[in-house]
């Protein structure tokens, strides 16, 4: 369960449009990794909030662009004011669009 939530959501119970960033970026590795589930490799989820501390994320999926994945985990930077709003990664992603497509 935890899995999805943003860093501050496990600490704290805070939610915001940036924690649903943090989310939109696990989603958007769902999609790249065709439905795999999201998990950090070893690490279990009492084991998750020092693990995320620690800089370890969801690796990059197989055939996922190398500018995609930078945008996934630009999502999930531990400070959620380092987070892009959903304005910049839809602008983000006007610009990769030739990239994801092609």
């Amino acid at each position: 369960m935890y899995k999805m939530y943003a860093f501050e959501a496990i600490v704290s119970q805070k939610f915001s449009h940036k924690s649903d960033v943090w989310s939109y970026g696990i989603t958007l590795w769902e999609i790249f990794s065709y439905g795999e589930n999201p998990q950090i490799p070893k690490v279990k989820d009492i084991e998750l909030h020092e693990a995320l501390q620690k800089g370890q994320r969801l690796g990059v999926p197989p055939n996922c662009p190398v500018l995609v994945y930078k945008l996934m985990k630009s999502c999930w930077f531990l400070n959620s004011q380092e987070r892009p709003s959903f304005t910049e990664i839809i602008e983000i992603l006007k610009g990769l669009r030739s990239e994801i497509c092609a």
